[in-house]
């Protein structure tokens, strides 16, 4: 997903945005009090904050970014679950979507590894 001039993290992109209400709510505050949360961004994808950049999008605010450079997978299971009270079914649809996402991206990493080793020898 793009949003603006970045792209969305795949470990973002398994939970959902705001919207309706909740989003509404998200633009009004930013307009009224801006962003009081930093974007975060880790190897040049959004991994936190997709929702409140849309926001800042919507208002006409300057967004702020940081940048993350831990590992991301915890920190979006950490921003997208435990920090929300969700019912124990959709909090293991989460699980197990965000298990094979994680393990999808850390297959292509070693990858790249790997072809970058070989490329050096």
């Amino acid at each position: 997903m793009k949003i603006g001039d970045y792209n969305t993290h795949p470990a973002a992109d398994i939970f959902p945005l705001l919207t309706g209400r909740a989003f509404d709510a998200l633009v009004n505050d930013i307009r009224a009090n801006g962003l009081n949360e930093a974007i975060l961004l880790c190897e040049g994808m959004i991994l936190d904050g997709r929702s409140r950049l849309l926001a800042c999008i919507t208002a006409g605010i300057q967004p702020r970014f940081e940048l993350f450079d831990g590992e991301p997978w915890g920190l979006s299971w950490s921003a997208n679950v435990e920090r929300r009270h969700l019912e124990p079914g959709t909090r293991a649809v989460y699980r197990l979507r965000w298990e094979a996402e994680r393990n999808k991206w850390d297959a292509r990493r070693q990858e790249r590894k790997t072809a970058a080793d070989q490329a050096r020898s």
